[in-house]
């Protein structure tokens, strides 16, 4: 890997709904909002160097933009983006001070 091992250069930041709080407490899902030019496999490496956590399986979907109207008319969109879902392994201590650093 030829980045520079920050989480910047991975992670844009962490993404909190509803959703991804109940996945969270249910089964140690972490979601992120990335780059859209990390694969999984450097997604899964990121998470086990940056925060020390031991990953299961890596989920990745894109998100469509929404439809944003103009005043005179013209319909626009905003910018597709890509989520993740990183599920850890079972006996991982999760403690979100620590991912937010």
């Amino acid at each position: 890997m030829n980045f520079k091992l920050n989480s910047y250069n991975f992670f844009k930041k962490p993404y909190f709904s509803e959703k991804s709080n109940f996945y969270l407490k249910k089964n140690k899902t972490l979601v992120f909002k990335i780059k859209n030019n990390i694969n999984k496999t450097e997604i899964s490496w990121a998470v086990e160097k940056i925060f020390k956590l031991k990953v299961k399986k890596v989920r990745t979907l894109w998100v469509k933009g929404k439809k944003k109207s103009k005043k005179n008319g013209l319909v626009s969109y905003t910018k597709k983006w890509k989520k993740i879902y990183v599920i850890l392994e079972k006996n991982q201590d999760l403690e979100l001070n620590n991912l937010l650093k």
